[in-house]
């Protein structure tokens, strides 16, 4: 196991910890990247883990999913503030393990020097990929993160689609693993839930920053398109926090176009996001996210049961495999192809089983994403 040696206050008694410094986005921060790594850590400090925290996301706003200037002066202070700390660290314990979650965006340069640190002062180094956006194309910052990192770095990504592309793209001699998000779901699968009636109002619904990345206009202009077509046949769930003014409005005139079919929620967690779900029989998500990765609402859809309309986009294809779906091309144009995709489902009478064969596709990929889970834990420990 990995270790660091601290004292405690007792006589001159040196006793050993495991030490793990953990770089990457954490709450309030709202994003899957930033829960699933504080679920992580949780997990690592429950087995008696020491972490120490250095988050690399602080801001909670519009900056979430565009930059300005006043982000990259709060991205350059964080990045400081980090590198002070990591080096700290470095002289508690020379042996711990930097888990780092590279940047998705122009913070990968500050990744990089993370990568740099631990190789010239730390035990060992594990870098977890979050997003495809490295591996649509070769990426030149990412490229030096690489050749920063010790030769024995491990990296960790989401599927073996983005491991291969990475190791196309950078190194065919990286160690490496996938462990899909489906480990970090916080939902368990639905029991009992009713399969959608033929004569029955289809719930459709979306849960996400209302933002334009997440495809937030594509829901906005879809959703009326739908009540328009199926009438009183449609029913509306949208929820999550608008971004920016031009995203208020766009739920107000959902509002006024819709009516009272629309049940806006706001922000749900826990128990109101598993409402939600549950609530859903049909679960849209038109992401074109440029740092999207495996959402993590598309497994707390699978688990409650919901069939899924989404985007031929970064991780989604694969997270999709063997389900009750549909995608369609991202883009801002797409509200069209959106409303078909949701029509083909409806015709096609798949929602009549769709709850069953969710649930059973969702507990088929967690079951294998659980045992990938608990190897990479144990790595993270130092016990690989």
């Amino acid at each position: 196991m990995v270790q660091i040696r601290c004292r405690r206050s007792v006589g001159t008694t040196v006793v050993t910890q495991p030490g793990i410094v953990a770089v990457g986005p954490f709450p309030p921060f709202v994003g899957g990247a930033a829960k699933n790594t504080a679920i992580i850590c949780d997990e690592l400090e429950n087995r008696g883990t020491r972490v120490t925290r250095l988050p690399t996301n602080k801001t909670r706003g519009r900056a979430e999913h565009s930059q300005s200037l006043s982000y990259y002066v709060d991205r350059t202070s964080g990045f400081l503030g980090n590198v002070a700390r990591m080096i700290a660290a470095s002289r508690k314990g020379r042996n711990s393990t930097v888990y780092l979650i590279p940047d998705g965006g122009p913070g990968i340069a500050f990744s990089a020097v993370y990568a740099r640190i631990a190789a010239a002062r730390f035990g060992r180094l594990v870098v977890h990929h979050r997003n495809y956006s490295h591996v649509r194309e070769h990426n030149d910052l990412m490229a030096r993160l690489v050749e920063a990192a010790p030769v024995d770095t491990f990296h960790v990504f989401l599927d073996p689609i983005m491991e291969d592309k990475f190791r196309r793209l950078y190194s065919t001699h990286i160690r490496s693993m996938y462990v899909p998000n489906a480990a970090t779901c916080d939902l368990e699968a639905s029991q009992d839930q009713p399969d959608v009636d033929s004569d029955s109002p289809v719930t459709i619904g979306f849960l996400s920053n209302l933002v334009e990345d997440k495809g937030f206009d594509v829901v906005a202009e879809a959703f009326p398109m739908i009540a328009e077509r199926l009438g009183s046949q449609a029913r509306f769930l949208l929820a999550g926090r608008p971004v920016g003014e031009l995203n208020n409005a766009r739920i107000e005139a959902m509002r006024q176009s819709i009516g009272e079919r629309l049940d806006y929620r706001g922000e749900v967690f826990g128990e109101q996001k598993r409402r939600f779900f549950e609530a859903c029989d049909i679960f849209v998500f038109p992401s074109r996210f440029g740092q999207e990765g495996q959402p993590n609402v598309l497994y707390e859809a699978m688990a409650a049961g919901a069939a899924i309309v989404s985007t031929d986009w970064a991780g989604i294809p694969w997270v999709l495999s063997d389900s009750v779906s549909r995608t369609i091309q991202p883009g801002s144009e797409g509200a069209r192809d959106l409303v078909s995709a949701v029509e083909d489902l409806i015709r096609s009478g798949e929602l009549r089983t769709a709850r069953r064969r969710q649930i059973e596709a969702f507990l088929s990929k967690k079951a294998d994403a659980d045992e990938r889970y608990a190897q990479f834990i144990e790595l993270l420990r130092g016990d690989d």
